[in-house]
């Protein structure tokens, strides 16, 4: 596709695509990835789509793309060492989306 064209539709749609992606990443720095790979995708894209395409097609994109990432072992490693609580009493907490999987007393 045309620079030209991916140009205007990144001014068009960016705040859509970043909101849907972040909407399901959780993640500012993740979403921001998700929606720079679906714009650099569009520009593989032929020439011969749509102008009243371009929107649903970033916007499956970036969903698509946010799933992955949710999928990942990079989510799931980032995730789990963000949430591993660890206080002055000796107990140790492992949280996943709000709800205790582990809980653990630590000795001495």
């Amino acid at each position: 596709m045309q620079k030209e064209r991916v140009a205007e539709a990144f001014r068009n749609y960016v705040d859509n695509v970043l909101r849907a992606s972040f909407h399901l990443t959780k993640s500012r720095t993740e979403a921001e990835d998700c929606t720079q790979e679906a714009f650099f995708r569009l520009l593989a894209q032929p020439d011969s789509m749509q102008d009243s395409h371009i929107k649903p097609w970033l916007l499956r994109t970036v969903i698509n793309l946010s799933k992955n990432y949710l999928r990942s072992a990079r989510h799931r490693r980032t995730y789990a060492q963000a949430t591993i609580r660890k206080y002055d009493n000796g107990v140790i907490v492992l949280i996943s989306y709000s709800t205790p999987v582990a809980y653990i007393e630590a000795d001495g």
